[in-house]
């Protein structure tokens, strides 16, 4: 497919004009992320977001990382409710004057849009009954009349059918009707009719947005990128009015997403196209619901990656789309509009979701200069404002310390912009002392003990004490044997520290020592001799004999035995080769982080 450019020259994208209030309104179900169309009378259609009828989004979390976004298929129209005898009846008229009329006679028109209306009801509509009539033959055919009045009837129907079960969505596609809606979409018919052009996508988007991926995988046997790159070059030409541009653009956006969802994911070769399209749209209108689709199209293109490199090729085919510039070995020498851009849509209520896991994703990569090129663009400072955020839900201020803990592990540079950013490290202090839920405390500890594991350079630049504070009142909530292990090494980090500026500064006695035992810590470590890990264990022996047992001449005493490393153990972010810093020079040394790259399997 080729360039995505074209179209969005000849439309001002902003605020929809007011709908006629007046207007009857019948509703059309479509699958994917929940959006229901309601259509009026006079044929416009006014999308908005909503909980789903055929599927439920709800949030999973993945191993040591973010939440998975999963879709989980819930009852509809799966099971018809006991339908009035004369309604089912005066159905399997229309689909019988369907299947027999003279399309020349005016009776086709007539009785689609008879069952059109059947089908647009709100609740269970009898998709069933007009599958088990034989009448879905019959709709898919009318979409080869000549007539875009009977066309665009027979879509409509189709796509309230296409809205039902997987078992009658199939039905659909053993008919025929992928291939006869790109010949409507291909016909003449379509420059002066937005609304069959639009009804078309409408279709399309409910196959796409299955909970069954092998409809959306029957597309992309059928070439749709190859009929919708097509679609895209003719609308130019096309004269709709602004509304029917907007509308068309919006499914377009809205198909394109769903192409790029599900599990197994489409491979690279398939969606590549789609990262120009998504491009374009996020640099090229201001239409919310446009943008917001977008943004979780460029997060299903990314997170459909099966492997690190994966990733890595799709965030900087992303970031070398349309135009923009972007060398995947060279540093950030100035912010990239598009990550500017999406940094700016976290502060915008109705793009925070999709804004903050596509810039979470990015700054998982492991490719040092990308997340080099999402913190030039201002990322540390919306990451910590959706922290601090009390109107923020607990699943985003923890993805967003999440984030951040990933970047405390990336490069000494990257941990150091960190440390820089303004209010960024108080605001994770705070947090893990004060945070709303267990995960955000839980990220909170990991991102500390990535920034003091790094040892004095980045040590000198905190409050010792309050940090060793914080470790150990971390260390009596958690459960997780590598954080425990993590704290304990950055217990000893900190204490270390400690010998060096006692002996620095001539004094007796290590400063950290009285507090550390204050808060605590010596009954915790007694508790972790116990632990059922070996690293856990022997990290905390060897911190009670080197700081805590009364030895006058420790110094001279013949070396104790090594605790065993932690082999095998993957670092802080899923795979992270990107990070540089060596595995800790403490007695054993620990994982910066075990995480997982992808979310979900």
């Amino acid at each position: 497919m080729k360039s995505w450019d074209s179209a969005f020259t000849f439309a001002t994208v902003g605020m929809a004009p007011t709908a006629n209030t007046g207007a009857m309104v019948e509703l059309k179900c479509l699958k994917g992320m929940a959006r229901p169309l309601r259509r009026r009378a006079d044929g416009a259609a006014s999308l908005r977001r909503q909980a789903a009828e055929g599927q439920q989004v709800v949030q999973k979390r993945s191993s040591g990382g973010m939440a998975e976004l999963t879709v989980v298929p819930t009852i509809c129209n799966a099971v018809e409710s006991a339908a009035d005898p004369a309604k089912v009846a005066h159905v399997l008229e229309v689909v019988a004057a369907i299947k027999t009329a003279n399309s020349d006679s005016g009776q086709p028109l007539r009785a689609l849009s008879e069952l059109r209306r059947f089908l647009s009801v709100e609740a269970l509509p009898p998709v069933q009954v007009v599958v088990d009539a034989g009448g879905i033959a019959p709709l898919v055919a009318c979409l080869g009349n000549s007539s875009a009045a009977v066309q665009l009837e027979a879509a409509w129907a189709l796509t309230n059918a296409a809205s039902g079960t997987s078992a009658q969505t199939m039905v659909l596609i053993e008919a025929g009707v992928i291939q006869s809606i790109f010949g409507v979409l291909a016909s003449p018919n379509i420059t002066d009719r937005a609304d069959l052009c639009d009804q078309c996508l409408c279709v399309l988007g409910n196959i796409a947005g299955d909970t069954d991926v092998s409809f959306r995988d029957a597309l992309f046997h059928e070439d749709v990128i190859a009929h919708l790159g097509r679609l895209y070059d003719r609308l130019p030409t096309c004269t709709w009015d602004w509304y029917g541009r907007i509308q068309v653009l919006r499914n377009l956006t809205l198909l394109l997403g769903s192409l790029c969802r599900g599990r197994p994911a489409p491979q690279l070769e398939r969606v590549d196209a789609i990262f120009d399209f998504f491009v374009n749209v996020l640099r090229g209108t201001d239409d919310p619901q446009m943008l917001c689709e977008a943004l979780w199209g460029m997060c299903f293109l990314l997170e459909g990656a099966q492997n690190n490199e994966e990733g890595v090729v799709r965030a900087v085919r992303m970031l070398s789309a349309c135009g923009f510039t972007f060398e995947q070995n060279q540093p950030a020498s100035e912010p990239h509009p598009l990550l500017v851009k999406i940094v700016q849509y976290i502060q915008r209520t109705d793009m925070l979701v999709p804004s903050l896991r596509l810039l979470c994703t990015l700054v998982s990569m492991p490719a040092v200069n990308v997340t080099e090129h999402v913190i030039a663009a201002g990322v540390l400072t919306a990451f910590k404002r959706v922290l601090l955020d009390t109107r923020a839900t607990p699943q985003m201020r923890g993805d967003a310390a999440w984030a951040l803990s990933n970047i405390s592990a990336g490069t000494q540079a990257q941990a150091q912009q960190l440390m820089d950013a303004n209010g960024t490290w108080e605001a994770i202090c705070k947090m893990l002392e004060k945070g709303p839920v267990h995960r955000v405390k839980h990220e909170c500890a990991w991102a500390i003990t990535n920034i003091v594991k790094r040892g004095s350079p980045m040590i000198s630049q905190l409050d010792n004490r309050r940090v060793l504070l914080l470790v150990i009142g971390a260390l009596k909530g958690v459960s997780d044997s590598a954080l425990q292990r993590a704290l304990l090494d950055a217990g000893e980090a900190l204490l270390k520290h400690g010998d060096e500026q006692a002996m620095t500064k001539g004094l007796l006695k290590n400063s950290l020592l009285a507090p550390a035992e204050e808060a605590g810590f010596l009954e915790e470590l007694h508790s972790l001799q116990h632990a059922d890990k070996e690293g856990v264990y022997w990290k905390a022996v060897h911190i009670l004999s080197t700081w805590f047992e009364d030895a006058a001449d420790r110094e001279n005493e013949p070396p104790k035995m090594q605790p065993p490393t932690m082999e095998g153990t993957p670092k802080r972010t899923p795979n992270k080769e990107r990070c540089a810093v060596a595995p800790s020079a403490i007695s054993g040394g620990s994982p910066i982080r075990p995480a997982a790259y992808k979310f979900g399997a």
